[in-house]
């Protein structure tokens, strides 16, 4: 074999090990990629969970709020409230103001 076909053999080995040795370093960055990303869509999971269980909890406490029977017995018992024994409705004159038409 002479000095150029050994120099070109050894050139080709170089190149394919370079090659290969950038495929495989690009493999483990693609997994390393890949992995971070599944942790953080895992946290992401978890936080919309807890979020989504927070959100639960505010529905419930609003419904609790403005539950009528609550709201009357606060008015009776801090603010010593009572229901109107006589009700009575007044007439509201309408009017308008100038340019308007009724």
């Amino acid at each position: 074999m002479s000095a150029r076909a050994r120099r070109s053999t050894w050139l080709t080995a170089v190149t394919a090990v370079v090659v290969a040795v950038a495929v495989l370093f690009a493999v483990v960055a693609l997994n390393a990629v890949a992995a971070g990303d599944g942790v953080e869509a895992r946290q992401l999971e978890r936080q919309l969970r807890d979020e989504q269980r927070r959100y639960d909890q505010l529905v419930g406490e609003v419904a609790e709020l403005k539950d009528l029977r609550r709201i009357e017995q606060l008015a009776r018992e801090e603010l010593g409230m009572e229901p109107a024994d006589d009700v009575r409705h007044l007439p509201v004159p309408s009017w308008s103001l100038p340019g308007e038409e009724r």
